[in-house]
């Protein structure tokens, strides 16, 4: 017989404060780590991680109308290590990294919002639907990073940096802003 672990899932209730380290904010009680499922809803306190916290989150689902803000910064990072689906907004106060650190794993959404650094940082993800992303970069660290567009359009609005390894298949890559950077990386078709 085999046995499989429980996703556990966090969702965002904003009870106490917009505080993402704040663990009455989080149903069940207690703040994220890489093993949980969260989920942003809309309404009341929405969520912020502040700049002197680490933040880490297996799955992130930002619904219609949420908004998270990431200030996390310097030494302290954002890390993203499943699926992500922003049909709301994904802030950001200022340029901080959110880092893509899964495999197998898929992106969905709008992360156009000014300031969104995405790193891809040795994870693999697939598009699932277009996706447009304000500034990424696809690191080849220890193991190169890379995004896989299947039939869609991945739309960058302001910069990509290329070091890994972008799948085109059958889909479209925009880039809308001449600050295109290309190092080293490999486009694949």
């Amino acid at each position: 017989s085999s046995s499989s672990w429980p996703s556990f899932f966090k969702t965002w209730n904003g009870s106490s404060s917009t505080a993402w380290g704040t663990n009455a904010n989080w149903t069940p009680s207690g703040v994220p780590t890489a093993c949980n499922n969260v989920v942003i809803n809309s309404g009341g306190n929405q969520p912020s991680i502040a700049s002197n916290i680490n933040a880490y989150c297996n799955d992130l689902t930002i619904n219609t109308g949420a908004t998270l803000t990431n200030n996390a910064g310097g030494s302290k990072v954002f890390e993203i290590s499943g699926n992500i689906i922003c049909n709301g907004t994904l802030a950001h106060a200022s340029t901080k990294l959110i880092r893509l650190i899964a495999v197998n794993k898929t992106i969905a959404g709008n992360l156009t919002n000014a300031n969104n650094l995405i790193e891809i940082d040795g994870g693999s993800y697939r598009l699932n639907g277009n996706v447009q992303i304000w500034e990424l970069t696809i690191d080849n660290n220890a193991t190169p990073g890379s995004i896989s567009l299947g039939s869609n359009t991945l739309t960058i609005v302001n910069k990509l940096t290329q070091n890994g390894l972008i799948y085109q298949e059958t889909g479209t890559l925009q880039i809308e802003d001449p600050q295109a950077v290309l190092t080293q990386g490999s486009f694949m078709y």
